[in-house]
């Protein structure tokens, strides 16, 4: 009997199915958590068919990644076709990671680990090229509204200055108010009583002001462009959130 032959369809379900049960273990133990072997144990496949699809725990750590991503570049492109001001799209951008990050903690933060040799040098090159294609993705859809900002005079930056690294400010705000305000990480005296949802756009409204992009802080009024956010362009996310008993508290 001829062995039946999987169509593309079936070999993509079955590796997002997972692709799917790793980004599981992740949230549930960690990235340290992620082995092959619990992946293996509560998906239908053999550890061969596993290894047919990932060459490695690191390959498939990238894939889940990847996967993530995808859905954070979705997030991020109804942020920047949000109908608002470039500071207001600038917020929704934030807001899109921080919705992101609190929907997937565990995958929020093992993006950190993909950028680490022992990572790559285990994962198949095709899957460190998309990965770095998603990342460039993502900061260009930034830089074309920090840029549109420049062009509209909404901002002045100094010649010392380029979009890249007032995106890259952003980001570093971003991913560190929220692995450091983390409610799985024990708080450290200066973190004590802090509420992330708060902290986290405090950080983002005094960056934007920084940097000085219009309408600064004293004009803007950040609830109703919040408001928006949430009903307008989030909504499916802040569901989510609400079926897991998470209110926002911005």
């Amino acid at each position: 009997m001829t062995p039946r032959v999987a169509s593309p369809d079936q070999i993509e379900a079955r590796e997002i199915e997972i692709i799917q049960a790793a980004a599981q273990l992740v949230e549930k133990e960690g990235v340290n958590g992620l082995t092959i072997d619990k992946v293996v144990a509560v998906v239908p496949y053999s550890k061969g068919t596993v290894y047919n699809h990932f060459s490695s725990k690191e390959d498939l750590l990238i894939a889940l990644c990847i996967y993530k991503l995808n859905t954070l570049s979705g997030m991020f492109a109804r942020a920047k076709a949000f109908n608002g001001s470039t500071r207001e799209r600038l917020v929704a951008f934030h807001m899109a990671y921080f919705l992101y990050a609190l929907l997937s903690p565990g995958q929020a933060m093992a993006v950190l680990y993909t950028k680490t040799p022992e990572i790559e040098c285990k994962a198949s090159e095709c899957r460190m090229a998309r990965l770095t294609s998603i990342d460039g993705e993502l900061l260009s859809m930034v830089v074309e509204v920090m840029a549109e900002a420049q062009a509209n005079q909404e901002v002045h930056l100094p010649p010392h200055l380029n979009l890249q690294q007032v995106a890259f400010g952003n980001w570093s705000i971003a991913f560190g108010t929220i692995a450091l305000l983390n409610s799985h990480l024990d708080p450290c005296p200066v973190s004590q009583g802090l509420l992330i949802d708060r902290e986290y756009f405090n950080n983002v409204n005094a960056l934007l002001d920084g940097y000085g992009f219009q309408p600064l802080s004293p004009v803007f009024d950040f609830q109703h462009c919040i408001e928006r956010l949430l009903k307008e362009v989030f909504a499916e996310e802040v569901a989510l959130l609400a079926q897991r008993g998470r209110t926002l508290m911005i």
